[in-house]
C-alpha cells in the first residue's frame, strides 16, 4: 500500500475563536492521521475584507478575528485569504442549480491562495470535505500536483438535490468521477450516489473521542432532556418544543443549548410551562459532553441529518437519543435499545418517545444507557475512520471509473429517489 507522509484536508469547517465548536470533526479525523504517522494538515478559506469592517462587527468582525495560522489539539489550520468564500446564501439557492458554475468560481476565486499554500505543504494526497464547491479546485490541484484525492460527501441536502435538478446529478456523477474515492457517512447516501452511477463511492462512519471518564448518572426524578444543534429549521427545534408541551410530563426539564433566534425564544416563552426550560449558554465540546453525561435523554429530531456526529457523542456517555429515521445515526441504533427513532416532523410520535422515556425505571435506564455506551464504543472509532481513509486513496477503483460513466450515462436521466 501506498505510504503517506502528508495529507492536506480541504474544508469549510473548522473551529476558531468565535465558533469553538464549529468542525470539530474534521479535526479529529485529522488527529487520527497524523497518530498513523502522516502527517496532516487543514487548509480552508475565509473572505479577505478590509480591516476597517471590524468595526461594523457581527460576522465582518469574526471573519477579520480569524487566524491565517493556529492549532487546535495538536492539528495546523491555515486560514487562506480570498476575494470570495462561500456564503449560505449561495449554497442554499445558487448551488443546487448551477452547481458547475459555483465550484468553477470557487476555484477561481481560491487558486492563488491555495496554489501557494499547497506548492509550500506538498501533499501526498487531499482529503475533500463535500463536492461543493470544491471539486473544481480539488480536481485541479490533484493534477497538478500528481496526488489522489478522496471526496467525502456530508450533505444529505446536495445529494438530494439530484432528485430535483438534473445539473446537480451530473455535476455529481461527473465530478465523483475525477477523484479516487468518493465517500459518504451513511449507507442511504452511498446507496444514491452509486445509483446514480458513481460505483467506487463506499460508506465511511465517523468517529467519536473516546471518553471513558464521563459516564451518564442519570436523574432520579422526572425526565431530563438535553438538545444541542444550530438554530436553523431542519433541526426540528420547533417539533420538540411542541412535544414536550403535548407530552405533558411532571417535573420534566429541557434544557437547550445555546440562544435560540427570538422566534424560537417567543415560542418557548409562550408554550412551554415556566421553571421547566432552562437555556445553557454556548458549551465547548467538553463542556457539552459533560451536560449530555447529566440528561436521560438527547434530542434533536433533526431531518436530512446526514450523520449526526452530536448523537454518537451522546451515546459515548451511556446516554440515548431521540432522532429522525431519515438521520445517518439511524443505521446504527436500534429503536428501544438505545433511544428512540421517530419519523421527520412527526409531534405525536416525538411526544410519545418522551413518555416512553420518562415511563423507565432506573433500572431501565441504567441498562439503555449502557447498551448506548457499548454501541458507540464499537462502531464510530476515529482510528478506523482514519485507517479506511488511507486504504480508499490506495483504491484502484477510480481507474476504471470514467469507463464506468459512459455505460452509465442513461442514470443521468432516469429518477433517483431516495429510500
Amino acid at each position: 500500500m501506498t505510504t503517506f507522509r502528508r495529507i492536506a484536508l480541504l474544508t469549510l469547517a473548522v473551529p476558531w475563536q468565535n465558533r469553538p465548536a464549529n468542525g470539530l470533526y474534521n479535526i479529529a479525523q485529522a488527529r487520527a492521521l497524523r497518530d498513523l504517522g502522516v502527517e496532516t494538515e487543514i487548509f480552508t478559506v475565509a473572505p479577505r475584507l478590509p480591516r476597517v469592517m471590524k468595526h461594523l462587527g457581527g460576522p465582518w468582525a469574526r471573519q477579520i478575528a480569524r487566524p491565517d495560522r493556529y492549532e487546535q489539539d495538536g492539528v495546523p489550520i491555515n486560514t487562506l485569504r480570498c476575494p470570495i468564500a462561500y456564503p449560505r446564501s449561495v449554497r442554499t439557492h445558487a448551488a443546487p442549480r448551477v452547481p458547475q458554475m459555483i465550484c468553477q468560481a470557487f476555484h477561481a476565486a481560491t487558486l492563488h491562495a491555495f496554489t501557494k499554500a499547497l506548492n509550500r505543504f506538498r501533499p501526498d494526497a487531499l482529503i475533500v470535505h463535500g463536492m461543493l464547491p470544491w471539486t473544481t479546485a480539488a480536481d485541479h490541484h490533484t493534477r497538478e500536483l500528481g496526488i489522489p484525492a478522496i471526496v467525502i460527501e456530508h450533505s444529505a441536502d446536495d445529494v438530494d438535490a439530484a432528485s430535483r435538478h438534473p445539473g446537480q446529478r451530473r455535476f455529481i456523477l461527473q465530478n465523483a468521477m475525477r477523484f479516487t474515492a468518493i465517500a459518504s457517512v451513511n449507507a442511504r447516501l452511498t446507496d444514491m450516489l452509486q445509483r446514480l452511477g458513481a460505483t467506487h463511492a463506499i460508506t465511511l462512519t465517523n468517529g467519536i473521542a473516546q471518553r471513558p471518564h464521563i459516564v451518564n448518572a442519570h436523574n432520579r426524578h422526572g425526565l431530563s432532556i438535553l438538545t444541542a444543534g444550530q438554530f436553523i429549521k431542519r433541526k426540528g427545534h420547533r417539533d420538540l418544543f411542541a412535544a414536550f408541551v403535548k407530552a405533558g410530563i411532571p417535573q420534566s426539564r429541557l434544557r437547550i443549548v445555546g440562544t435560540p433566534p427570538p422566534p424560537l425564544l417567543r415560542q418557548i416563552k409562550r408554550d412551554l410551562p415556566s421553571g421547566a426550560v432552562e437555556v445553557l449558554p454556548t458549551l465547548n465540546n467538553e463542556q457539552l459532553m459533560g451536560e449530555m453525561a447529566k440528561a436521560d435523554l438527547f434530542a434533536l429530531p433533526s431531518w436530512s441529518e446526514s450523520f449526526g456526529l452530536v448523537f454518537a457523542e451522546a451515546l459515548s456517555v451511556g446516554t440515548p437519543i431521540l432522532a429522525t429515521t431519515d438521520s445517518g445515526i439511524a443505521d446504527h441504533i436500534k429503536s428501544g435499545s438505545h433511544g428512540w427513532l421517530v419519523p421527520p416532523h412527526d409531534v405525536n410520535a416525538i411526544a410519545q418517545c418522551l413518555k416512553n422515556a420518562a415511563g423507565m425505571t432506573q433500572d431501565e435506564r441504567r441498562h439503555m444507557g449502557l447498551l448506548s455506551r457499548q454501541l458507540a464504543l464499537e462502531r464510530f472509532n476515529w482510528t478506523q475512520n482514519a485507517a479506511s481513509v488511507l486504504r480508499a486513496l490506495c483504491s484502484p477503483a477510480s481507474d476504471t471509473a470514467q469507463l464506468q460513466f459512459m455505460h452509465h450515462k442513461d442514470r443521468l436521466q432516469a429518477p433517483i429517489t431516495r429510500s
